[in-house]
């Protein structure tokens, strides 16, 4: 069952006894397969099941909360993310998760960014009431209201960190090593770290590299305090090293757009081969991967179309200067190249169609059917078009 075999399997059903009692056709295989189609990763497929097998017997909520996510941005590897971080989030009534994305956007945070994904996992976890708490404890600090939501913005689990904890941590940050508030506005994220294992620890060793001067050049303690485990543990002369955040970034997106266009292909792959996958699940796909199935077919169509017009420019210029203008090369090679401009018709039919599903997801019911309907046409004329051509190319060649 979606990659449990042997003990792995006999685990999750002792912990799931209740999926038994649900239709495997009607209820778990459909929720696996929608749970499939967001997370990327087979080992974090993996570990969601593991962790969220409860929430199998829930397809139609499971299915109404990510059709509105997505509408919210919150697409691909984000919606990926959010369902790793709060698997509970994706059965929660309609009107919690609303008011959860609701208060993230009006607190600054953009749609479509990882942020907000953060910020509705935190808003999730906390009431109302602990949310201004925990904002009150940091105004006693001496920020005020915007700078304190300026820290939320930057590092949105901040405010899942115990009110304890901050508290010790601003104490050690603003009186003890004397920063400017203006280094946790902007770094955050040193208020999570663990006192005993790392801030404490680290300000000996800062303190102990000043008094010493065990180093040509003594690092910032914020800058020793950010490094990783393996950097820091390593020799002074690679202590001075910062890696680069922007490298990191680039390299993560990197990553993110490779897997939105493979999961594209994927997608673009299934409904021109598999009939059955054209249901709700295919326009919630086709949604997800609008903008690269989009860029995609683009290409392709332009691809072949600028072939197709090669080959009509070709026997133009042979006609043109007089050269058999009635030899079958050049009777088949004008076909060949109609072939390929009628396909590239077919080709950005389908794009045109595939963008008209992506706006109109949010309206599913009646429309639906009439989705279906056009996706299917466009596919068909595509095989149409594409056995005409290998029509021609089987008797260019006979």
């Amino acid at each position: 069952m979606s990659g449990f075999q042997g003990y792995e399997l006999c685990s999750f059903i002792s912990k799931n006894p209740s999926i038994l009692t649900h239709s495997l056709k009607k209820t778990l295989v459909p929720s696996v397969e929608a749970i499939r189609k967001i997370v990327y990763d087979q080992k974090d497929f993996i570990l969601v099941l593991h962790r969220c097998g409860w929430i199998l017997p829930k397809y139609k909520r499971i299915m109404e909360n990510v059709v509105f996510l997505e509408s919210c941005g919150i697409l691909g590897t984000h919606l990926s993310l959010l369902l790793k971080l709060h698997p509970r989030l994706f059965v929660a009534q309609r009107s919690t998760i609303e008011n959860n994305v609701s208060r993230a956007v009006d607190l600054g945070f953009r749609e479509n960014s990882r942020m907000l994904v953060h910020a509705i996992h935190t808003l999730s976890c906390l009431s109302d009431k602990t949310f201004e708490r925990k904002l009150k404890l940091i105004n006693c600090f001496g920020f005020s209201k915007d700078e304190g939501l300026q820290m939320f913005k930057r590092t949105p689990t901040l405010f899942r960190t115990s009110e304890k904890k901050l508290k010790v941590g601003m104490k050690f940050f603003l009186h003890t090593v004397m920063l400017p508030k203006s280094v946790l506005i902007h770094q955050p994220k040193i208020l999570m770290y663990s006192m005993e294992d790392r801030v404490l620890p680290r300000y000996k060793v800062f303190q102990l590299l000043k008094s010493k001067n065990l180093c040509k050049k003594v690092p910032s303690y914020i800058h020793v305090l950010c490094l990783s485990e393996e950097m820091f543990l390593d020799n002074p002369e690679k202590v001075k090293v910062k890696p680069s955040p922007i490298k990191k970034k680039k390299v993560g997106r990197d990553m993110d757009q490779y897997k939105n266009y493979s999961y594209a292909c994927e997608t673009l792959l299934s409904l021109m081969v598999d009939k059955k996958q054209r249901g709700r699940t295919a326009i919630l796909s086709l949604k997800k991967s609008s903008s690269e199935l989009f860029d995609l077919l683009t290409q392709f169509a332009a691809g072949i179309a600028g072939t197709g017009l090669a080959f009509l420019l070709s026997v133009m210029g042979n006609i043109a200067c007089g050269r058999a203008t009635f030899c079958a090369s050049n009777f088949f090679n004008t076909g060949f190249g109609l072939g390929l401009v009628c396909l590239s018709g077919a080709v950005n039919k389908l794009r045109v169609t595939i963008l008209s599903i992506s706006k109109n997801t949010g309206k599913l019911g009646l429309k639906e059917e009439k989705m279906m309907q056009k996706l299917d046409e466009s596919i068909r004329d595509i095989y149409y078009t594409a056995a005409a051509l290998l029509a021609v190319v089987m008797l260019r060649f006979a």
